[in-house]
C-alpha cells in the first residue's frame, strides 16, 4: 500500500489509506464468499496498522530509522 512511505507526504499516505480502506472495508464484503471476506479483512487490518504507525510522529520516526537500517544490510 505505502510503497515509499519514507518519502511520501503525510497527505499522500493519508489519502492512500482512505482510498484503500474504502475499497477493503469489511462491510462491503458481507455478501461475498468467505475467502474474499477474510482476505479483505486481513488487508484492511494491515493497512489500518500501517496507517496507525505512519500517523504517529514518534512511530513514523522509528519506522524510517529501522527501514534505513534494513536497507544498509
Amino acid at each position: 500500500m505505502f510503497k515509499n512511505a519514507q518519502d511520501a507526504s503525510k497527505n499522500a499516505w493519508t489519502f492512500s489509506y482512505y482510498a484503500h480502506a474504502k475499497k477493503l472495508h469489511p462491510d462491503l464484503y458481507v455478501n461475498k464468499p468467505e475467502n474474499e471476506r477474510k482476505e479483505a479483512e486481513h488487508k484492511f487490518k494491515l493497512i489500518t496498522q500501517a496507517y496507525n504507525v505512519l500517523s504517529d510522529d514518534q512511530q513514523r520516526t522509528t519506522y524510517n530509522r529501522d527501514a534505513q537500517q534494513r536497507e544498509a544490510y
